[in-house]
C-alpha cells in the first residue's frame, strides 16, 4: 500500500462545536489506525494535546477562527510540511500543491435558510465559496451528498463516507443520573435545540400521545445553540409538572445509561445530514421514532417507525404504536469509522495521482 503524508485541520481538537468535534477526532484516530505508515500531520491551535495519537504530528496554529485558519493559515503549514493530502472540515484552503479534501457536514444552509441565524448564513456564506476551491468534497450520507452536488455543482461528485458511534461514547461507564432515580420510565430525545430539532412537536406529540407523565417524561437531552424557537404553554407547563424533563448536558456515561433504558428513542428532526444520536441509539438498542425524511430512510432502513416530522398528531400516533410493540434496534454494522477513512483516503489519493 502506497504511503502518503497527510495533514489534517485539527481546529476543533483542543475544543469546538460537539458534534464537528467529535467527527473531526473519529476521522484523525481512524486514519493513524487503519494506515499506520501514513506521515500523520495535524495542525490547530495551541501546545499539542496530551490526547493526540501517539503516531501524529503537531503544529500549532495562530489564527482563532477555524475557516480564517483553514483557508489562509493552513496553506503556509502546508508549505512545511509538505503533505500529499490536507483533510478540512467545511472550508477549503485557499491555495496549496496537496490534494485539498473537505468533509462538509451539511448544505441545510442553502435550501432552508431560515433555520439559520445572520451570523450563521455569513458563515455559510464563506464556506459556500471556498468549497470552489476543494479538489474532493466529502460528506456524511447518500442523501447529503445528493443535495450538495445539487445546490454547489462541484466539478466532482460529493463522496458519502457514513459516520459512525463515537468512541468517547462507546467505552463510557454507563451511570445513571441522579435524577432517574423513581421514575417509572422515560422516553428521550437528544440533540442541540434549535429550531430544526423540531423540539416543540416532538413535546406535543409526546404529550398528546397519552405516554409521557411525571413518572414517565420525556426527557429531552441537549443545549440551546443556534436559532432556537420559543416553546408553547402547553410544553413549559408540561416542563413545569415534570412530564417533560429538560436535563441539559449530561455526560457520555449518562448518556449511554439513558440511551440503554428508555422506553422509547424519539427523533423528529425536520432535516439531518446524517442524523448521529439514531446510530446512537441503535447501538444501545432503543426502539426509535424518527422523522419520515429521506436520511433516515437510507440510514435506518426497516428498524425505526417512522412519522412525519410537521405533524404532532402522526407524532404522537407513531409514538403509540412503537410503545404497543417496541422493535429493539441493533447496531448498524455499514457505519464504522475505519470504512469511512478508507473510503476518504482512497477517493483522495485518486484525485492526487490524477
Amino acid at each position: 500500500m502506497t504511503s502518503v503524508r497527510v495533514l489534517f485541520d485539527g481546529h476543533w481538537w483542543p475544543e469546538g462545536p460537539t458534534s464537528n468535534r467529535s467527527v473531526m477526532r473519529a476521522i484523525v484516530t481512524g486514519w493513524v489506525r487503519a494506515f499506520p505508515s501514513d506521515d500523520v500531520w495535524i495542525a490547530g491551535p495551541g501546545p499539542r494535546p496530551d490526547d493526540l495519537p501517539d503516531a501524529a504530528r503537531w503544529v500549532s496554529t495562530r489564527i482563532p477562527q477555524h475557516g480564517l485558519a483553514t483557508m489562509v493559515e493552513l496553506p503556509v503549514v502546508a508549505r512545511r510540511v509538505r503533505p500529499d493530502i490536507v483533510v478540512t472540515h467545511n472550508f477549503a484552503p485557499i491555495s496549496g500543491r496537496a490534494t485539498r479534501a473537505v468533509f462538509v457536514h451539511d448544505f441545510m444552509f442553502v435550501t432552508n435558510p431560515e433555520w439559520f441565524t445572520s451570523a450563521e448564513r455569513q458563515y455559510f456564506r464563506v464556506l459556500r465559496a471556498s468549497l470552489r476551491r476543494a479538489d474532493r468534497i466529502f460528506t456524511s450520507s447518500g442523501t447529503e451528498a445528493a443535495r450538495i452536488d445539487r445546490t454547489l455543482r462541484p466539478a466532482q461528485p460529493t463522496t458519502p463516507v457514513g459516520l459512525a458511534l463515537p468512541d468517547q461514547l462507546v467505552h463510557a461507564e454507563p451511570t445513571a443520573p441522579a435524577w432517574v432515580e423513581g421514575l417509572e420510565g422515560y422516553l428521550l430525545t437528544v440533540g442541540r435545540l434549535n429550531v430544526r430539532k423540531n423540539l416543540e412537536r416532538a413535546i406535543q406529540g409526546a404529550l398528546r400521545s397519552g405516554a409521557c407523565t411525571p413518572s414517565r417524561p420525556l426527557v429531552v437531552v441537549g443545549e440551546a445553540q443556534g436559532k432556537v424557537a420559543a416553546l408553547s404553554a402547553e410544553a413549559e407547563g408540561a416542563i413545569a409538572t415534570g412530564a417533560i424533563r429538560m436535563a441539559g448536558f449530561v455526560s457520555d456515561g449518562e448518556l449511554a445509561y439513558l440511551y440503554a433504558h428508555t422506553d422509547l428513542f424519539v427523533f423528529v428532526s425536520l432535516d439531518e445530514g446524517f442524523g448521529m444520536p439514531c446510530i446512537e441509539a441503535s447501538y444501545f438498542a432503543a426502539p426509535i421514532v424518527a422523522s419520515d425524511i429521506a436520511v433516515f430512510r437510507e440510514i435506518l432502513g426497516t428498524t425505526a417507525t417512522f412519522a412525519d416530522p410537521t405533524d404532532a398528531r402522526a407524532i404522537a400516533a407513531s409514538i403509540t404504536t412503537a410503545l404497543a410493540d417496541p422493535r429493539p434496534t441493533a447496531p448498524i454494522a455499514r457505519y464504522d469509522w475505519d470504512g469511512a477513512v478508507q473510503t476518504l483516503r482512497s477517493t483522495a489519493l485518486e484525485a492526487h495521482v490524477a
